[in-house]
């Protein structure tokens, strides 16, 4: 038989599924398992992922909040310490009183931030997802970030006061 010969049989297959798929509703919107060498797609995971893969991204997420809301705190801080030497309000109203409180909103994001990293780093060192090594960096860097930014004081100079 010559490869020309068999060329309609493939196309006839290959048409008897379209056909099959488009019957039962398969053809639109599908969601097929991946058969190749690689693993499915996580959205089309069949099983719930495991608890270690929820806390990682957990800890990973509240780590990079923590991360990004601390730079943002940097750059506020030293707008806060610039505007406070020009002593542009009333002691109620003026662009430091503003900015104190966005500052204050960060420090509180930050604080909680290091309570889903440290709950959720318990939770993995009870499951035994990581190695102690690795929970122990990410705790550390988590406790790291909190003192920095939400046990700082925000620095209020008395004289602007009088």
């Amino acid at each position: 038989m010559t490869r020309h010969a068999r060329l309609p049989h493939r196309t006839a297959l290959w048409a008897a599924i379209a056909v099959c798929a488009a019957t039962f509703g398969l053809a639109e919107g599908a969601k097929a398992a991946d058969l190749g060498p690689y693993g499915a797609a996580p959205r089309y995971a069949a099983l719930p992922p495991s608890p270690c893969e929820i806390l990682r991204h957990t800890f990973d997420d509240a780590l990079h909040s923590m991360r990004r809301t601390a730079k943002l705190f940097r750059g506020e801080d030293a707008r806060f310490h610039r505007l406070k030497r020009v002593r542009a309000n009333d002691g109620f109203v003026g662009p430091d009183i503003t900015l104190n409180q966005e500052m204050t909103a960060d420090q509180i994001d930050v604080a909680t931030q290091a309570t889903v990293v440290a709950k959720s780093v318990w939770e993995a060192r009870r499951f035994g997802c990581l190695s102690q090594v690795r929970l122990n960096l990410i705790d550390n860097e988590a406790s790291r970030i909190k003192e920095e930014i939400a046990e700082t004081a925000i620095w209020i100079d008395p004289r602007t006061f009088q």
